[in-house]
C-alpha cells in the first residue's frame, strides 16, 4: 500500500506542476472493505508541487492509520488550497544538497511524458530480498515497478 500511495503522490505533484499549481495542504482518503472512510491531512508552511514532500505527509498519514485500517478498499490522495505556482518563491526542497528536487522532478516529468508512467519510479518504492539484494516487486499483471520487467532480468 506505501508503494501505491507513493505513486500516487507523484501523479498528483505531476498534475500540480503541469498545471502552474503548487497545494498548500495534501489529503489522504481511506476506505475498508466494510464501507469505514477516514480522511486525513496535512498542511505546509509554504505551497509545494514537489511530489518529494507531498509523498513524505502521505506516507506519515497513511503510518499513523495502517494499524487501524488492516484491509483497504479504496485509497486516494488529493491536493487542496491551491495556489498558482507563478511567483511563488521556490522553497529549498533539500536542505544541505546542492541539487534541488525541482530540476529533478522537472526531468522525472519528461521522461514520463516521452516514456509513460510505467517507465519511471521511485527507488524507494522497489523491495527487497532477506539478504538485502534490491528486486522489483511484480503487479498484478506482471509488469514491473520502476519500469524493470522481471522477466527479462
Amino acid at each position: 500500500m506505501r508503494r501505491r500511495i507513493t505513486v500516487m503522490a507523484d501523479d498528483v505533484a505531476r498534475q500540480l506542476r503541469r498545471g502552474g499549481f503548487a497545494a498548500r495542504t495534501v489529503v489522504l482518503k481511506l476506505r475498508a472493505p466494510d464501507g469505514t472512510t477516514i480522511t486525513r491531512s496535512s498542511t505546509f508552511d509554504l505551497p509545494t508541487a514537489s511530489g518529494e514532500r507531498l509523498r513524505e505527509q502521505v506516507v506519515t498519514l497513511w503510518e499513523r492509520e495502517r494499524d487501524t485500517m488492516r484491509r483497504i478498499r479504496l485509497a486516494g490522495v488529493r491536493a487542496t488550497h491551491l495556489e498558482t505556482a507563478t511567483g511563488l518563491p521556490r522553497q529549498s526542497e533539500l536542505t544541505a544538497r546542492s541539487a534541488g528536487w525541482h530540476d529533478l522532478e522537472a526531468a522525472m516529468d519528461q521522461a514520463v511524458e516521452k516514456f509513460g508512467a510505467r517507465s519511471l519510479g521511485r527507488g524507494s518504492t522497489l523491495g527487497s530480498s532477506p539478504d538485502g539484494a534490491q528486486r522489483t516487486t511484480r503487479e498484478p499483471d506482471g509488469e514491473g515497478v520502476g519500469g524493470v520487467d522481471p522477466r527479462r532480468s
